[in-house]
């Protein structure tokens, strides 16, 4: 156990090579840890912020929180780092690991799913329990869930931050593997916001606007896209009519498809002008005879 002072925890500097990553980690990689060990070298005082592990033998420990700062201590080459050593269970070490990582939002929400997974199948804890262990409601817990019904492959995506949380919540809604293949080939190759990642899914729930979100459909907006340089869409309306969207992320963009605009305005306009004089010079000709 550590050693205390009134209860309190002290915090020691471990020998950074008497110290392992946690083997109950869900964790697929570790971001920035190059700019983390700069900032450990530059700041001159270390991490401020220790790790937190417990002892599994004689000047040996595992790390319970804290394992991007130890690898980016190593990163920079410093012999300790500060620990605040705890004598835990399996589940209190799994469950201290988790809310640090959510706290310092390390963890996509697929990591965060596979870790409330097994803290409810191998621990038996109940999701409200976890929920409130963590400090979040029930809804937090059944999303990062429902996210580990994607396909592999798109939880690869997600664990390698080419889509985010939020997109993640509302894709983990889709239930045809084609249309959600569409919709993930819009988010990387487009960048689609989940604002409008929500709205074209609930577009899909239309069983007017559905029975149209046919591969012609789709695509005619990817043309579009290419054409414009922006993700495009098409929305129908029961009366028939179409609306066009076209995001554009700023007004340098905007800008740009406008001048796209007006340059297609501009060519259909000479083609209109040259058929009139073709025409008119065939009506010459004609009156001529």
């Amino acid at each position: 156990m550590s050693q205390t002072i009134d209860n309190i925890p002290r915090i020691k500097d471990l020998p950074v090579h008497h110290i392992k990553p946690g083997h109950l980690s869900f964790r697929s990689s570790y971001q920035n840890l190059d700019e983390l060990a700069k900032s450990i070298t530059d700041s001159g005082l270390g991490v401020i912020q220790p790790i937190i592990v417990r002892s599994i033998s004689e000047d040996l420990y595992e790390i319970i929180a804290g394992e991007r700062r130890w690898r980016a201590v190593q990163l920079a080459q410093l012999s300790t780092i500060p620990a605040i050593v705890r004598d835990v269970s399996d589940t209190e070490a799994t469950l201290i690991g988790l809310s640090d990582n959510i706290h310092h939002e390390e963890l996509t929400i697929c990591e965060i799913g596979q870790t409330i997974k097994y803290l409810y199948t191998e621990h038996q804890l109940k999701q409200e329990e976890i929920a409130n262990r963590l400090g979040k409601n029930r809804t937090f817990v059944t999303r990062s869930l429902k996210v580990l019904s994607l396909p592999e492959n798109i939880q690869t995506l997600i664990n390698e931050r080419k889509i985010d949380s939020s997109q993640a919540i509302e894709l983990s809604s889709i239930q045809s593997l084609s249309v959600l293949n569409m919709l993930v080939k819009r988010i990387l190759k487009f960048g689609m916001t989940t604002k409008l990642l929500r709205a074209e899914i609930k577009a899909l729930d239309k069983p007017f606007e559905r029975q149209r979100r046919d591969p012609h459909i789709v695509k005619v907006e990817s043309e579009l896209s290419e054409l414009l340089g922006s993700p495009t869409f098409l929305e129908f309306s029961q009366n028939g009519s179409v609306n066009i969207s076209i995001k554009c992320d700023n007004l340098d963009i905007f800008d740009g498809v406008m001048e796209l605009i007006k340059a297609g305005e501009s060519r259909r306009k000479d083609k209109y002008l040259r058929l009139a004089s073709q025409k008119k010079s065939a009506n010459n000709k004609q009156g001529s005879h």
